[in-house]
């Protein structure tokens, strides 16, 4: 009887030890755990490293591990055969460290020899990093890249991760709000690109790209997207700083590697679905207003947007014009609070900046009303027909529902370049109380 308690006390030792250090016993058997660092990382800080992420995931699995794998080199004319990267997790409390395995990347280092000094092809990155007993909290992901004791380097990923009792995640970063950001000077040449401007999870609007200033340091600026809408009303948000070593490769110019963006702004904070997107550059005491722009018309939760209807306008139909050479496409025509039409529209040969685009709205009791529409840049249009004076042919309208009735409605679209010239194909569609 005494044994039979002597083994169950043994048993219930081990198992409270168990509960105790399991996080410290599961990372001495796994070897890819992190280690603890106690020192700052700013030391490491010092050459510029050109790097890709190429895949991160996560494993689900019971270290809490994700995958990353990339390249990263820094300029070096010395021996790097002894190279190390190192990935990094790092708060203002805590920072985690994994050396992570060198791979032969041969395509790495054809495309960038001609424009920097890349040492070897071990450039390739690939880790397994478990965060067993890693702090809860929200860290950044870096890498560390020592070609050798003379050039080495620190690089924000832009990857963040969140760790709490439950396990790991991806943290998105959202971009802040900011009151006082207005430009000083109009008269600089910058430089700017929209990569992607789409909605991600149904509740923010991402917006990347890339943006410069000649001859300015791009490590040194920060950049700004102002999000307007057709009313004039301005909001200013900060963006993530992003790599961008093509871009640094397009323009020869290493001063341009850290040129990339990327805001995520929370769609609750847009009070209406038609915006205009301006990129301004600030560097020192100064802020530069780029003259490019992106117009767009988001499909937002009707919570989330307050519908500005399109303005109705007089029309005599004796003065519209049937004409083939007006070229159009609805992509959206949804029905909800308001009708809401998106498409594009333009009249061959002719410069669709300078033109309007409106609608003829008949509903099923036949009478109509016309509607102007808000200029959506609409670059894939111009793609497709090679010819960017099509860039601006995008429209978007809200169309009140007093405009409709129940049955067949008709939309017409009708493009004013000094004569109002009105497309040979005409859209129909079905509306019913219960929309």
């Amino acid at each position: 009887m005494l044994a039979k308690r002597i083994v169950y006390a043994i048993i219930c030792v081990l198992f409270i030890a168990y509960l105790l250090f399991s996080n410290t016993i599961i990372a001495a058997i796994n070897n890819n755990n992190v280690k603890k660092l106690d020192e700052d990382i700013s030391k490491y800080v010092k050459n510029k490293v050109l790097f890709g992420i190429d895949g991160f995931n996560f494993n689900g699995d019971v270290f809490d591990s994700f995958n990353i794998n990339g390249w990263a080199f820094c300029e070096t004319a010395s021996d790097n055969s002894n190279k190390e990267v190192w990935i990094i997790l790092d708060n203002d409390h805590n920072t985690y460290v994994k050396k992570a395995e060198l791979i032969k990347r041969i395509d790495v280092a054809g495309k960038f020899k001609s424009n920097f000094n890349i040492k070897n092809v071990y450039h390739g990155v690939y880790s397994t990093v478990s965060t067993v007993g890693v702090k809860s909290g929200i860290y950044k992901v870096y890498l560390y890249c020592k070609e050798n004791d003379e050039d080495y380097g620190l690089a924000d990923t832009g990857i963040m991760i969140k760790k709490d009792p439950t396990g790991i995640s991806k943290h998105i970063w959202n971009s802040s709000l900011l009151l006082d950001i207005f430009e000083t000077d109009t008269n600089v040449n910058v430089k700017c690109s929209f990569d992607s401007v789409t909605l991600i999870d149904n509740n923010n609007l991402e917006i990347s790209g890339w943006a410069l200033v000649e001859g300015i340091d791009t490590s040194d600026q920060i950049v700004y997207v102002r999000i307007k809408d057709k009313d004039g009303n301005t909001a200013t948000y900060n963006t993530q700083k992003i790599s961008r070593p093509d871009v640094a490769t397009y323009f020869n110019n290493i001063l341009y590697y850290d040129s990339g963006y990327k805001a995520i702004i929370p769609i609750s904070e847009l009070h209406t679905n038609s915006i205009t997107i301006e990129i301004l550059v600030g560097y020192g005491e100064n802020v530069y207003l780029s003259s490019e722009t992106y117009s767009i018309s988001l499909v937002l939760p009707r919570e989330s947007a307050e519908i500005s209807y399109s303005e109705e306008i007089t029309i005599y139909p004796e003065n519209i014009i049937s004409d083939d050479s007006v070229q159009c496409a609805i992509d959206v025509c949804s029905i909800d609070k308001s009708l809401t039409v998106m498409g594009w529209a333009f009249v061959k040969g002719a410069d669709s900046s300078a033109t309007e685009v409106y609608l003829g709205v008949t509903s099923a009791d036949g009478n109509t009303r016309y509607f102007t529409t808000y200029k959506v840049i609409r670059p894939d249009v111009a793609k497709v027909f090679n010819n960017e004076i099509y860039r601006e042919s995008g429209f978007s309208a809200e169309i009140p529902l007093d405009a409709i009735s129940v049955g067949d409605n008709l939309i017409a679209i009708i493009v004013n370049d000094g004569s109002l010239r009105k497309a040979e194909t005409q859209y129909y569609f079905n509306y019913n109380e219960n929309k």
